[in-house]
């Protein structure tokens, strides 16, 4: 069996991560570590609120056809 050599595709996602993490405080943008570590927390709460979300609109009773009648969201 060959031998499979990781180094291009492991920079390119390393590359990849600390593009992702621009913005974030400290080592988090940093080094690779960090950044991976914090882009797969910031991933998951991206996932929960985009299911919250969808909850606020329906709590407030909105749809495309009427204006949301009480709701601060």
């Amino acid at each position: 069996m060959a031998r499979v050599k990781r180094s291009v595709h492991g920079r390119k996602h390393h590359r990849a991560v600390l593009e992702q993490a621009k913005g974030y405080y400290g080592n988090k943008s940093r080094t690779y570590r960090a950044a991976n570590e914090q882009l797969m927390h910031s991933m998951q709460y991206a996932y929960r609120d985009r299911r919250a979300r969808k909850g606020d609109f329906a709590s407030c009773g909105f749809s495309a056809s009427t204006q949301p009648l009480g709701c601060t969201a």
